[in-house]
């Protein structure tokens, strides 16, 4: 038998992050317990290009500056979950 004890654990980490592929706007929806923690944009080399801190539930990070292609965001102090997505 698996056990679902670390289960709740990880779902209350998730977040959304939409729309994939973005133009202008990056949205993140978390629940609460991820607000105040650090996010990070991040190319294919793993050079850092934009980071701040996610300040609501519905946080929106403009990246219309960014070049066309793939990115992630990192969120997190520790809990470290990554979403890939593609500027358009």
């Amino acid at each position: 038998m698996i056990g679902t004890a670390g289960m709740n654990e990880v779902k209350k980490y998730l977040a959304s992050v939409y729309p994939n592929p973005v133009n202008r706007s990056l949205n993140v929806k978390c629940n609460a317990s991820l607000i105040g923690l650090p996010y990070t944009i991040v190319s294919t080399t793993g050079k850092e290009i934009y980071s701040g801190f996610l300040t609501h539930q519905n946080t929106n990070i403009d990246i219309q500056d960014l070049p066309l292609g793939m990115y992630f965001l990192k969120i997190g102090n520790g809990i470290n979950q990554a979403y890939r997505f593609i500027k358009n």
